[in-house]
């Protein structure tokens, strides 16, 4: 389906399979995000770590309150080994915009973690570069992203896949 479809049809989620702030009526609990009705996602900042154990928490709570409601919910681990990096302006004569890092982590499952550049891991700052860098190739040169960039591997030599 198209974008305007969607838009003149009143369907304007970013993807059919995935619901954002989801809660039943009335309760004290949203989850950040569900996909395909069972996996779930908690967004926070990183704030170096302070924040594992709510995230940790926040997905326990979420997946025994859907059980309460009959749904089985679990924390997906869909977007582990997941980064990417995009620039945020403060506005109209920001010149000099941040480097947002998202990524997927594993401490918890479930979580999506964000911060600026500064304030992130060294190899998930590395992760999300490389993506970033790549798109933007892609763009400038017309081609569609992600574009794959070819490296050379010497017959016989080991090759190391992150």
């Amino acid at each position: 389906m198209t974008w305007a479809q969607r838009y003149l049809n009143g369907n304007l989620s970013v993807a059919d399979s995935m619901d954002w702030e989801v809660a039943p009526g009335g309760s004290p609990w949203r989850i950040d995000i569900m996909v395909d009705e069972s996996q779930i996602f908690e967004v926070k900042r990183w704030a170096n770590g302070t924040n594992v154990a709510a995230v940790s928490n926040q997905l326990n709570g979420y997946v025994s309150g859907a059980a309460g409601l009959g749904v089985a919910a679990t924390a997906s681990a869909e977007l582990v080994g997941w980064a990417d990096m995009f620039v945020v302006y403060s506005g109209m004569f920001d010149f000099s915009p941040d480097r947002v890092v998202v990524w997927g982590g594993e401490n918890p499952v479930g979580a999506v973690w964000f911060d600026t550049e500064d304030k992130v891991d060294r190899n998930v700052r590395l992760k999300a570069n490389l993506k970033y860098n790549q798109e933007e190739l892609g763009r400038q040169l017309g081609v569609p992203f992600p574009f794959p960039i070819p490296v050379p591997v010497t017959p016989g030599m080991p090759v190391v896949v992150p």
